[in-house]
């Protein structure tokens, strides 16, 4: 006879581990699965190291522009090796803090790869033992996409796993796919002196986006020697030799040292799983309602798995919701276009709520009012101009809808814009500390209510 739980969850990610916590501070008895390393690919293989290397990265480029700052700095190659091992020391002490937090907590971190063999029953592969429970949490994530024609050798054509730990900077690299992956992955490597070019087979950049967003990275990449080519794709590919060699649509011929296939990525789930609960997909999403339940009684879904967002936060925001929900407690998610989207590049972009093209498909009458950092004092100062904010109103209400951004500190600020979705407070009477850049955030949203005094006047 096996171990009897509240809730089983298959998958130590963002959404598995953290539902893990939850569940256990609220009382229910916690088993968490986890086949690799606790973390998941946020923590391993995504978010942490992308970011810990793109850290080494802005230091480099601030390194070659400190002579607009007035400061005379000798610029060498940058070290790899040492900020490979800066990355991994940040991903060791994160996945560690995991494995510290569910046990202090009271959930237990079981090490095997799971199968649910039926409602209420887990069997665990490498010991064979079975786990029944009452719920069963599935949060097995998502692994990179690939294109069939260009497969993954890990050597020369590399997925966003490989990207992160190369044994030396490659000279030159073609990046197929310009979303989120694509643009932060090209920061990266140009940054680091690499010959970086991204495809992007949509007529922009951030094709999720609204078209400014896109336009306006494309033009601030060139200034890091980051190319891009929007509206084109690759015909054929060929990776015998040397170098890889794509014909693009173009007519254009690319030879590279590698290509980083970035076009998305696709849920994970065992066969078995899928065919023992009889869950119900979209593509390749098990299907969720508001309160994460799949089409099998008991059992729910989380995360990249059910792809809502395949954004970490939007994992732990189901994580949160879920953990209360069977606990007795009551919630569900509102409108998951209000998870806030961010871009790590060069300069940062994030967004939340509707894009402009959202409301126009919806029929919404709008308005925007756009801010820039050209404007700000402390972007002047910190010689971070390039790019701005954009603040759509709901005309017929005058509720707050969307936001985006694109510039300095626009990852940090969009959590800020995520408070003001569906207010019609008054801006003027919210307090901004002068001089920082959250002012652009402001001076675009006073001026959708035609208050703000730097922009002019609405007509």
């Amino acid at each position: 006879m096996g171990k009897d739980y509240d809730a089983v969850i298959i998958g130590a990610g963002p959404g598995g581990y953290a539902a893990g916590i939850k569940c256990a501070r609220n009382g229910l008895k916690t088993a968490v699965i986890e086949r690799d390393k606790p973390g998941g690919t946020c923590l391993n293989y995504g978010c942490i190291p992308s970011k810990a290397l793109l850290g080494s990265a802005e230091f480099i480029i601030k390194a070659r522009h400190a002579h607009l700052m007035g400061l005379d700095v000798s610029f060498g190659e940058p070290n790899w090796g040492k900020i490979q091992s800066r990355k991994d020391a940040i991903v060791k002490s994160f996945t560690s803090g995991v494995e510290g937090l569910l046990r202090s907590n009271g959930a237990e971190l079981i090490r095997d790869d799971a199968v649910a063999e039926g409602r209420g029953s887990v069997r665990l592969n490498n010991s064979g033992e079975l786990l029944t429970c009452k719920n069963i949490i599935l949060a097995s994530g998502s692994e990179p996409k690939e294109i069939p024609s260009i497969p993954f050798d890990g050597e020369k054509v590399i997925s966003s796993k490989e990207a992160l730990s190369l044994s030396e900077i490659p000279k030159s690299l073609v990046i197929i796919g310009g979303g989120v992956i694509g643009c932060e992955m090209g920061c990266l490597y140009a940054a680091l002196g690499c010959k970086t070019t991204i495809i992007e087979a949509l007529p922009r950049l951030l094709p999720r986006e609204d078209d400014w967003m896109g336009r306006l990275l494309e033009k601030e990449f060139r200034k890091i020697n980051l190319k891009a080519l929007t509206d084109v794709k690759v015909s054929s590919a060929d990776t015998s030799g040397d170098l890889c060699r794509l014909n693009l649509s173009s007519g254009e011929v690319l030879e590279s040292e590698k290509v980083l296939v970035a076009v998305g990525r696709s849920p994970v789930i065992s066969e078995e799983t899928a065919e023992a609960l009889s869950l119900e997909f979209n593509g390749g999403e098990v299907v969720i309602d508001e309160k994460m339940r799949t089409s099998a009684e008991g059992v729910y879904a989380l995360g990249d798995l059910a792809g809502k967002t395949y954004l970490a936060h939007g994992a732990y925001l189901e994580a949160e919701i879920l953990a209360d929900i069977l606990a007795g407690k009551d919630g569900k998610i509102k409108d998951y276009r209000l998870v806030p989207r961010a871009v790590y590049s060069f300069p940062e972009a994030a967004g939340v709520g509707l894009s402009e093209k959202e409301a126009q498909e919806r029929g919404i009458d709008y308005s925007v009012t756009k801010s820039g950092f050209l404007a700000n004092g402390r972007s002047l100062a910190h010689n971070q101009t390039a790019g701005e904010v954009r603040v759509i109103k709901n005309n017929a209400d005058g509720r707050i809808i969307g936001v985006s951004m694109v510039g300095e500190s626009a990852t940090e600020m969009i959590s800020s814009a995520r408070l003001i979705m569906g207010t019609n407070e008054k801006a003027g009477e919210v307090s901004f500390p002068h001089p920082t850049v959250s002012e652009v955030l402001k001076e675009a949203w006073m001026g959708a209510y035609g208050e703000s005094i730097h922009l002019p006047p609405k007509r």
